[in-house]
């Protein structure tokens, strides 16, 4: 029987993401992000659950420095920029329960999702002023996302865990970042 089938959309959990981001393309190194999710139970049943999720994120990419070597230009550079990338998801959680009544789940999401993607980059070189070089960009861009992790019980309405994150983008670099995340019902 669906224990939540008299209040539909009613049973949420909010949950909060901190991770570590793989690098962002060749200019931009490993980075850090921050997510907020929100889900709420479709259609349970004892051994798994369909959800529908929305997630509002942020990933901070700092500046690749490998990129200023010296094959390319003779003499010293110096480089400053960075990149922030703001997503905004929809997906629908499949959450699978191993044993009736268990303490911990897995799931699987995907999800689609929009990016607002700021770059700047600068570049100067001394004693090559000509080379010098500014870059600031903001695009969106669509995508294509997906969620794999597993949750755990660890008080009365609160759960933990740990996902592995894949951020499709179009027309841009992609992303994957790991995540550790707490949760809670707030009703």
């Amino acid at each position: 029987e669906d224990p939540y089938s008299a209040m539909p959309l009613r049973r949420r959990q909010d949950t909060f993401d901190l991770g570590f981001a793989s690098a962002f393309g060749d200019k931009y190194a490993a980075g850090g992000g921050f997510t907020y999710r929100n889900r709420f139970i479709l259609k349970y049943k004892q051994t798994f659950s369909l959800n529908v999720e929305g997630s509002l994120g942020i990933t901070i990419f700092g500046l690749n420095r490998s990129i200023l070597s010296d094959d390319q230009v003779p003499g010293s550079v110096a480089a400053k920029g960075g990149s922030i990338v703001s997503s905004l998801g929809v997906g629908t959680p499949f959450h699978f329960y191993p044993v009736e009544g268990s303490s911990y789940e897995f799931y699987f999401t995907p999800l689609v999702e929009t990016h607002l993607v700021y770059q700047t980059l600068d570049l100067l070189y001394p004693s090559f002023p000509a080379l010098n070089e500014t870059i600031r960009e903001t695009k969106v861009r669509f995508g294509l996302g997906s969620r794999i992790g597993m949750e755990i019980a660890i008080a009365k309405g609160w759960r933990a865990g740990l996902s592995f994150n894949m951020h499709y983008l179009f027309g841009e670099n992609d992303f994957n970042t790991v995540s550790l995340h707490v949760g809670t019902r707030l009703f």
